[in-house]
């Protein structure tokens, strides 16, 4: 078994969070385990997670604008069998929305709901080859599509306003190296929440689109997210997403502290709002015309070899956000840069 816990403090907010947790290994095996857990603690509103894989919550860790105080209980079941990994998921929440947001629905608490739901989370990898490391085999790869499925299914009670809901999201991650042509790193992601009835739903619980972009001339790049896009800039009931990286094989040069290469990216999102949701949260828009952005990255401009183990990598680029005025780079446009770690 195993036991932990957690504890920050916001210097700005003045706000202590904390959490806890402890797992059991039945089997003795690290890829089968039961755990129970407690959190007081913020989250993003609105997010949308699959797993822990694909949902990259780091950086969005630093973009915290619009927050829930959350407070969870929540039980996991664990296993792993060949290429199949299984959660069972079952959860208690309290969240209660930091910043100025009506939920207008009739009997509705302004600013509180409480959540009770179950998941089923699916994660399947053929043919991935597994690396042992302290008794936990870690994923080494496979060059086949990688499938994660969620399918959950919850109440929400605000004051005496109740509603059941039902939501499934869904990804594929593929990576394929081409001889000649460099690899091609594929992203498809698509979900919907939806309400018995068709009733309404908070943006608590819709589903947020994934932007990166920080509120500075500063923009870190990282892979899943939309570059140009401000965090909480869209809410829907159901989306879909492409993200598309392609890294071509050869080089620039190739010089002992510098080694660049391209490397081209597109990513779109479509999403749709039912007319409930978009009445009882006043303001908050779907992108249903689409959102379109597309990148240029030089990889490796900057190159150090770590200890004859890895390469540390800083790589820098810009993206632009295909929208429907003339072209204008200070408004659409976002200069990113990157770090990463290669063998």
């Amino acid at each position: 078994f195993s036991v932990g816990g957690w504890f920050g403090y916001g210097f700005r907010d003045r706000v202590l969070k904390y959490g806890a947790s402890a797992r059991i290994f039945p089997t003795g095996k690290k890829e089968h385990w039961v755990e129970f857990a407690y959190q007081n603690n913020y989250r993003n509103t609105g997010n949308v997670n699959i797993h822990p894989e694909i949902d990259r919550r780091g950086l969005q860790n630093w973009l915290l604008v619009q927050v829930d105080k959350i407070e969870e209980y929540k039980a996991t079941a664990h296993g792993r069998f060949g290429y199949w990994e299984l959660d069972i998921t079952g959860k208690q929440q309290k969240l209660l929305p930091q910043y100025f947001y009506n939920f207008n629905e009739a009997g509705a608490k302004t600013g509180e709901f409480d959540v009770k739901e179950a998941s089923l989370n699916i994660r399947y990898a053929y043919k991935e080859k597994r690396t042992p490391v302290y008794n936990y085999y870690m994923p080494a790869g496979t060059k086949f599509p990688i499938l994660y499925l969620q399918l959950s299914g919850g109440q929400l009670t605000s004051g005496s306003y109740t509603t059941n809901y039902t939501r499934a999201l869904a990804a594929i991650d593929y990576k394929v190296h081409i001889n000649r042509w460099g690899q091609d790193n594929i992203r498809l992601m698509g979900g919907m929440i939806q309400a018995e009835n068709n009733n309404a739903l908070p943006r608590s619980l819709l589903l947020a689109g994934n932007g990166y972009r920080f509120n500075s001339e500063y923009q870190l790049y990282a892979w899943g997210g939309f570059m140009t896009m401000l965090p909480f800039s869209y809410f829907s009931n159901q989306f879909a997403s492409v993200f598309y990286r392609h890294d071509f094989d050869r080089y620039f040069y190739n010089h002992k502290y510098s080694k660049p290469s391209l490397s081209v990216a597109h990513n779109l999102t479509y999403g749709s709002l039912s007319s409930k949701s978009a009445t009882a949260d006043a303001g908050i828009t779907a992108p249903s015309n689409g959102y379109h952005e597309s990148g240029l990255i030089i990889n490796n401009i900057i190159r150090l070899n770590y200890l004859n183990i890895a390469y540390f990598n800083l790589n820098l680029g810009g993206f632009y956000h295909w929208a429907n005025t003339p072209f204008d780079w200070n408004k659409n446009g976002r200069f990113v840069i990157g770090a990463s770690f290669s063998f």
